[in-house]
């Protein structure tokens, strides 16, 4: 089984069997468990940056068996709705998109995290999915010795920390005669700042979520692409200092896949909040229904741990973040300084809705638009914002994209 993991904010697909790094999507529920680890991130639990926290999550799994009887009637009725041709369903690109969703979860397993020369084990084991979650609580002095970052004389170890854009080296790992161990690298979110929480689908890939049979076609049978000129955009508001958050729908199952086309595109780096979801009952069962709940949890989530962060909320009129966006900002009103809803041919923005949407939020909070290049004028204002001048912020955007 090949999983991701990422490096140096890279991203590559990993044979955990043999070592072999490639950057091509096959085939091979043959190999051994694995671990996938979602992109880790730390930050600081309070005002004062003194106490940190190491957010690492993922999953342990072993490969499932194709040759399962529901797992082949959950096949057949995949292809059945994706109207596939036979070939289609033998293909590699299929069958390693499929595999995640049929392998097994390794319950009940220790999870440790190794920090330069320090090593913790998460206080939970994984659930009978094979999850893991990990929030481990760190001194800002202690990560700047596992840093090997010497703290100034007159420097309080935390302000120290925030001065530094360093990615925190770690290793996960359960049993090694389970499965081996992931490198990766915590990047670390700052107390304040700019966020960018962003959707997938749609937004920045190129999903056709509506209807179910193309959604799926374009998930299991189809190279993934991204939606023209968003990592562009992304890039920019990167280099005026954004950090992003992408927020989807999609099963964790298509982490690997999805993190691929990320880096293939040169999208920024960030941490991904995906859904669960299991070949058979969940996927097969209502799926459009399943995917638009659970992200606005994630969402108000990510407002509540980082407070003083100002947040730019970005998704498309396909599905329902226009609704799960507006609410957050009439609950987190400090927070949310901008929602930007791509306008999709699917289910276009109407003016009725979209006047809804607005009636209990600042005039022009919430914004459409179809083209990438509409919201270019984003990083000006970042950088206005930041030297207090965001008290226009909303009344300086142009015009929004509407449709009847």
């Amino acid at each position: 089984m090949r999983w991701g993991s990422a490096v140096d904010g890279q991203v590559e697909t990993v044979d955990h069997m043999t070592g072999e790094v490639s950057s091509q999507e096959t085939g091979s529920s043959k190999h051994g468990p694995a671990l996938l680890v979602f992109p880790p991130y730390y930050f600081p639990t309070d005002a004062s940056r003194e106490e940190w926290i190491l957010a690492c999550d993922g999953f342990a799994c072993r490969p499932g068996r194709e040759d399962k009887l529901t797992t082949r009637w959950s096949i057949a009725m995949m292809g059945r709705l994706m109207r596939a041709q036979p070939q289609q369903l033998r293909d590699p690109l299929f069958l390693s998109r499929v595999a995640p969703f049929i392998a097994k979860g390794l319950r009940n397993l220790s999870v440790d995290v190794q920090i330069g020369l320090r090593r913790i084990r998460l206080p939970r084991r994984t659930n009978a999915r094979g999850a893991f979650r990990g929030r481990i609580r760190l001194p800002a002095r202690e990560l700047c010795r596992l840093l090997d970052l010497p703290i100034p004389a007159g420097q309080s170890p935390g302000s120290w920390l925030c001065q530094q854009a360093l990615p925190l080296p770690i290793q996960i790992a359960v049993d090694p005669a389970v499965a081996p161990p992931v490198s990766c690298q915590a990047t670390k979110i700052a107390w304040s700042g700019w966020s960018v929480i962003s959707d997938i689908d749609d937004t920045i890939k190129d999903t056709q979520v509506s209807p179910l049979r193309q959604l799926l076609a374009n998930t299991f049978l189809r190279e993934f692409r991204s939606v023209d000129g968003m990592s562009e955009l992304y890039q920019d508001w990167a280099r005026n200092g954004c950090q992003f958050h992408y927020v989807s729908s999609s099963p964790w199952q298509l982490l690997d896949p999805l993190q691929r086309l990320c880096n293939q595109q040169q999208f920024p780096p960030g941490t991904f909040h995906l859904r669960t979801f299991r070949l058979g009952t969940d996927l097969m069962r209502k799926m459009l229904l399943l995917r638009q709940r659970g992200k606005a949890i994630v969402i108000h989530s990510l407002l509540t741990t980082f407070p003083q962060r100002k947040f730019l909320l970005v998704g498309d009129s396909g599905e329902r973040d226009p609704e799960i966006y507006c609410r957050a900002a009439q609950r987190f009103p400090g927070q949310v300084q901008g929602i930007y809803i791509r306008d999709v041919a699917a289910k276009r923005m109407t003016r009725k809705r979209l006047e809804k949407l607005n009636e209990n939020l600042p005039v022009g909070l919430c914004q459409t638009f179809e083209d990438a290049r509409e919201l270019g004028h984003l990083s000006e204002l970042h950088l206005r914002a930041d030297s207090g001048l965001n008290s226009n912020y909303n009344r300086s955007l142009p015009p929004s994209t509407e449709s009847n």
